[in-house]
């Protein structure tokens, strides 16, 4: 069973949310008896939210990255999450970083093996 918004510790306002990724409506449709078809759906999903919060080449607007580095840890953190709900492999096996010692290009997909 999925995590309910109502269930989940609130943080910051200004966080991105896994919810915001992951909609009810979304994890409705998914098809979770077949995790090769639902796990694409959720990577999908994820790197959409990402590329949506890009900022532009010429942004130098340090809040406008910080919401995008942080976009970035919670379409991570989907990933990872669904895969350990799924059941898929080597994803299942990694760790996301906290938030706080996030840093996109340093932090990739690393197994915990």
């Amino acid at each position: 069973m999925w995590c309910r918004r109502e269930d989940a510790i609130e943080s910051e306002a200004e966080r991105v949310s896994v919810f915001e990724i992951l909609t009810r409506e979304f994890l409705d449709e998914l098809p979770l008896t077949e995790p090769e078809v639902a796990f694409p759906m959720i990577v999908r999903r994820a790197f959409e939210h990402v590329s949506r919060a890009a900022p532009g080449s010429r942004d130098s607007d340090e809040a406008r990255w910080e919401i995008y580095r942080d976009t970035q840890h919670t379409a991570m953190n989907a990933i990872v999450g669904a895969a350990r709900r799924l059941g898929v492999e080597p994803f299942a096996s990694m760790d996301v970083p906290r938030r706080s010692g996030f840093t996109p290009g340093v932090h990739r997909f690393q197994s915990r093996r």
